[in-house]
């Protein structure tokens, strides 16, 4: 028989069960061309009153649309028994395009290979922008690889979009510029 305290310890060892995607991502846009320098970010949380950060990645876009490119290993992604993602596209000279799952999230695997298409965003604002966790001021682990110089692409591109956000509505990006600026003054 189970005794309470281990069964516990087992009941939190099965919520936390997760895997590891790796996935390839082309990015193109509404007509089917390449967006080159791009960024792709993808997030995943645990949603509640407190939001938990699993695990980020991110590429830049290629010249034929691969984010990783093509000679590189697959993105990886860490995901938990009830995790959701948040996926954000980062175009030089447009306005993020930002997509998350909401609570429950499926449960379902991200093909190993995927075709995204990007619409111009036009004027909608994208207000999950909001939601994107880096530079994950909670997580020391998340935050210590969000602070690596490996990720300056990446944190060029969220202040770049922070930036055009932030001027085309003031309520949008001033959360993540902070964030930034934390960060950089931490390194």
């Amino acid at each position: 028989m189970i005794g309470r305290s281990n069964a516990l310890a087992v009941a939190a060892v099965l919520a936390a069960c997760g895997s590891v995607q790796q996935f390839r991502t082309r990015v193109l846009d509404e007509a089917g061309r390449p967006l080159p320098g791009a960024v792709l970010y993808e997030e995943t949380f645990v949603p509640g009153d407190r939001v938990r950060h699993v695990d980020f990645t991110w590429a830049v876009v290629d010249a034929e649309g691969w984010a990783p490119p093509q000679g590189e290993p697959p993105s990886s992604l860490r995901t938990e028994s009830r995790s959701c993602s948040l996926l954000a596209i980062l175009v030089p000279g447009r306005l993020p395009l930002v997509s998350m799952e909401r609570a429950p999230c499926p449960g379902t695997r991200r093909p190993a290979v995927r075709e995204l298409r990007v619409p111009d965003p036009g004027s909608a604002l994208p207000y999950d922008f909001r939601s994107i966790g880096f530079p994950f001021a909670q997580d020391g682990g998340l935050r210590e690889r969000a602070s690596s110089p490996e990720t300056l692409p990446l944190r060029a591109a969220l202040r770049r979009s922070a930036m055009a956000l932030h001027a085309r509505e003031g309520s949008l990006g001033g959360e993540m510029l902070g964030a930034l600026d934390a960060l950089d003054r931490s390194r």
